[in-house]
């Protein structure tokens, strides 16, 4: 067995799980790019300083089971596809997610000719949104508050439903 282990780089985000928001520091190989990472992770991600924000609760190691993570928030440099298509074959799309504790309203740039039903549809791992509203529901509340994120990877598993809205989103 080798000792090897790659050279890492740290990559602190934000990720709501599925009952906690926590902030904590992912390390990826140099070789790797972020959204690349989030596609191809194990079934446990190991994250290192890791608080979690509601109790301020403190972990330097956290091992967070990739199936509970709903979004994450990654620094908006990090949030380049592994890929890059030339932006005369994408297309941008206004869109819409229902997910399980709120909605989520952001663009997604996907290659021209492409519905969003039709790319959410294969999708079991993330989906990067750009320019977004989070509307978390508190279903105490009658006021939802939104929050403004440059960059959400929402995990497809959880979104409830998906379009490209009519009209102003409330909220959004």
């Amino acid at each position: 067995m080798s000792d090897y282990q790659p050279e890492r780089r740290e990559v602190r985000c934000r990720l709501l799980l599925d009952y906690e928001w926590i902030e904590g520091t992912f390390l990826i190989p140099v070789i790797r790019n972020f959204l690349e990472h989030l596609e191809t992770m194990h079934e446990f991600q190991p994250l290192v300083n890791v608080t979690f924000l509601g109790s301020g609760h403190h972990e330097n190691f956290f091992d967070v089971n990739r199936a509970t993570i709903r979004l994450v928030l990654p620094p908006e440099n990090e949030a380049k596809p592994a890929i890059p298509v030339p932006e005369s074959k994408e297309v941008e799309h206004d869109v819409f997610c229902l997910l399980p504790g709120g909605h989520l309203h952001g663009r997604l740039r996907t290659r021209k000719g492409l519905r969003t039903s039709d790319y959410f549809r294969p999708h079991h791992s993330f989906v990067t949104l750009r320019d977004c509203r989070f509307v978390p529901r508190d279903l105490s509340s009658e006021q939802d508050e939104s929050e403004a994120y440059p960059v959400v990877c929402v995990h497809a598993r959880h979104v409830l439903g998906v379009s490209e809205p009519a009209g102003p989103v409330k909220g959004a």
